[in-house]
């Protein structure tokens, strides 16, 4: 994960490379295909710290020639069970509403679909490198 601080960074104040930091778990997907166009909507969980934060994306601009998508990772509904202040927020939740959460990124696939990579549009993360694991 490469990220570039930008004027509301808390966390890293110079450009940074993090490695590991994460596992990324995809339990539901559900898709919709219009011509050359597929809507992907996926539920999952991020780890961190052992720590399990449920994330949801919508990704409806698949184009199958460029195998290029943008899509945003958003929270899942199902953190929060309860009302919570900001001193109660967990450090990996920080680093992920902060860094990963909420942005836009174009996403494509390595040659041998075991790598995903986003490249981010909007906040400080500048690439994320995902991993396919057995």
């Amino acid at each position: 994960m490469h990220i570039t601080p930008n004027e509301t960074a808390e966390i890293f104040k110079k450009d940074t490379i993090l490695y590991n930091v994460g596992k990324i778990n995809i339990s539901y997907i559900e898709e919709e295909i219009r011509d050359e166009w597929v809507q992907f909507i996926t539920k999952g969980y991020i780890t961190i710290n052992l720590e399990e934060i449920p994330f949801i994306t919508d990704i409806s601009n698949s184009d199958f020639k460029t195998r290029s998508i943008v899509t945003s990772f958003e929270l899942g509904s199902n953190y929060f069970t309860e009302p919570t202040t900001s001193d109660q927020f967990t450090d990996a939740y920080k680093f992920l509403d902060g860094y990963f959460l909420n942005d836009n990124y174009k996403t494509s696939l390595d040659n041998n679909d075991k790598t995903l990579i986003l490249e981010g549009l909007n906040r400080s993360t500048k690439k994320a490198i995902l991993t396919k694991i057995p």
